[in-house]
């Protein structure tokens, strides 16, 4: 082999692992990375800087998920930022330009993450989440780098926008407690805003005694909860690590390493009991949390949108909690269970548990019929318990006839299994590490046979030129069996663009793949917008299922697909 050709292998060898793969999602233009701040409160209007990113054209247009936001693109921001250099100095030492949005946040706003888009003639970008909040907010203030230096917080419930701007940087704020009250200090940044950092949370007393200290409470993202020992000014210090681990272990910062830093002495949720409803039914759900006041210990439910999801809030709690939807019975284990017979159920059913004390383990008994393969499966870890969940199925004499702790990459478990002889089946649940909490919550979806279906999309961004017509290819995945009729269509189309509908018979090529091919007239070459891409069916049963972006565990999925179009190529005029 010729050097030439050797280091030409080299070189796509490298770039195989060192490049990353475009995403569908995130175009080159134009593009962002991240807004500073990240989020508002009600009834406010901020100025969003975009951080990183690229735009041939400014201002652009902008969209939000809900008409309670309005966003809108600043002109003139083409200004150079603070110390820039004359016009005389040479090209090179000009500061980049600088883009910013102005954000409206309605006083009915549904709190939460929202997302956000910004689009030109050229297409559209990547979606970004922000948050609308309930709670007071402020924006960090630098020189806050020191114990001996923070910033000082006029109340002890507040939401903190900030950044860790530089190389070990930490952002350093003091706050003023009662003996006895309890600080929930909760640091988003990772885990939603996709800040590439892994931050930390320290608690001190003013002669910097450390007194608390949690590094990873959600996946990267730290929570702390304190107790203060007496009356007293206490510190609040945070900073990370970079996200991917390298040799060099220092804390670390950059411009994109954005945080929304919340400090409340009042209620805070952990997370909803039972953390899944029956969506044909309301429901009523606690909070589980601290500082949850007794107006807030119990919340009347109802599915509020065709997602799987929602995230429910109460006017005195300080975040809000997801509540995930489904469509078979939920059997509830009462959390003071100790002691209690197995709860019985059947299949298709979920179950919802908390692993309440150490050494504890959770029976639920199903009554199984000969030839058919039940699964269970665990949703814990996943989302967001610290669970590491192990499964064991016993036969009707207690002979374990299957186990499991993990499966692939996951930490929670799940496990089938062939029936061969009828009767009652028992189900046992615990920690791997024969921990347990009020935290240790989970779900367990118990499936026999239970048809079902999802749609995918290879494609997530589309583009269409105005009096033209594109196809889009749906995957359809039929689940244990599953041959009804399916029709598949697309909604909330921008104006002047039209939709076919598509058939999946239970049978033959359409089966497996459907086609919808989209219209946009030559009136509206400047309609581009979201839309849906839906399947329903009736039988065997009523279901619906929308195609579907998994942003983050921790978030609702996010239906929004998106369409530009441009507008209609001029033909050349006729020769004579």
């Amino acid at each position: 082999m010729s050097r030439t050709v050797f280091l030409a292998f080299g070189v796509l060898f490298w770039l195989s692992y060192v490049v990353p793969a475009a995403h569908c999602d995130d175009p080159p233009s134009p593009h962002w990375e991240t807004l500073f701040p990240s989020g508002a409160r009600q009834g406010s209007t901020c100025i969003l800087t975009i951080v990183g990113g690229h735009f041939d054209s400014w201002p652009v247009a902008t969209w939000t998920d809900g008409p309670d936001l309005s966003l809108r693109a600043l002109e003139g921001q083409d200004k150079k930022q603070d110390n820039d250099p004359s016009e005389t100095e040479p090209e090179t030492t000009k500061q980049p330009e600088v883009r910013q949005l102005e954000i409206t946040v309605q006083p009915d706003a549904r709190p939460g993450v929202r997302w956000l888009r910004l689009h030109d003639d050229s297409g559209v970008t990547s979606l970004r989440p922000f948050i609308v909040g309930t709670l007071p907010e402020v924006q960090e203030q630098e020189p806050n780098d020191s114990i001996a230096e923070p910033q000082k917080l006029d109340t002890s419930t507040v939401v903190v926008n900030g950044r860790l701007e530089k190389k070990a940087d930490t952002d350093t704020f003091a706050i003023q407690l009662q003996r006895g009250q309890t600080l929930v200090a909760h640091l988003v940044a990772n885990e939603i805003l996709r800040s590439p950092m892994d931050g930390i949370l320290q608690v001190s007393s003013t002669d910097g005694a450390i007194l608390g200290q949690n590094h990873d409470s959600r996946g990267a993202d730290p929570r702390l909860v304190f107790t203060a020992p007496s009356t007293d000014t206490f510190i609040v210090q945070c900073f990370a690590f970079p996200e991917r681990a390298s040799w060099n272990i220092a804390f670390d910062g950059g411009e994109n390493y954005v945080y929304r830093l919340t400090l409340t002495t009042q209620g805070f949720v952990d997370h909803l009991y039972p953390p899944i409803c029956d969506a044909s039914q309301p429901t009523q759900v606690e909070p589980v949390g601290w500082n949850i006041p007794a107006g807030a210990r119990r919340l009347q439910t109802a599915q509020l949108s065709p997602l799987e999801a929602d995230e429910i809030f109460h006017s005195d709690l300080g975040n809000t909690a997801l509540l995930r939807w489904v469509s078979f019975p939920v059997f509830v284990e009462p959390q003071d269970s100790q002691g209690r017979q197995p709860l019985i159920c059947q299949p298709p059913c979920w179950v919802s548990g908390v692993i309440a004390e150490p050494e504890e383990t959770d029976v639920y008994e199903f009554d199984l019929e000969k030839g058919k393969t039940v699964s269970f499966r665990v949703d814990a870890r996943d989302a967001g318990s610290p669970l590491d969940a192990v499964l064991t199925f016993h036969d009707a004499n207690g002979k374990q006839m299957e186990r499991n702790d993990d499966v692939k990459q996951s930490r929670d478990s799940a496990l089938a299994y062939g029936i061969k002889e009828e009767g009652r089946y028992r189900l046992e649940i615990f920690d791997l590490h024969r921990r347990g909490g009020k935290r240790y919550v989970y779900t367990i979806k118990a499936s026999q046979g239970d048809p079902d279906f999802e749609l995918t999309l290879g494609e997530k961004l589309f583009t269409i030129q105005a009096g033209g017509t594109i196809e889009i290819p749906v995957e359809v995945k039929r689940i244990d069996g599953f041959d009804g009729v399916i029709e598949v269509t697309a909604t909330s189309l921008p104006p002047g663009v039209t939709a076919t509908t598509a058939l999946s018979e239970g049978k033959g090529d359409s089966a497996g793949k459907v086609t919808l091919k989209l219209t946009a007239t030559s009136e509206e070459p400047r309609s581009s917008g979201a839309f849906r891409v839906v399947g329903t069916t009736t039988e065997p049963r009523a279901l619906t299922r929308e195609v579907r972006s998994e942003f983050r565990r921790l978030l609702p999925p996010v239906p929004h697909l998106w369409l530009t179009v441009h507008a209609e190529e001029e033909k050349p005029p006729a020769s004579d």
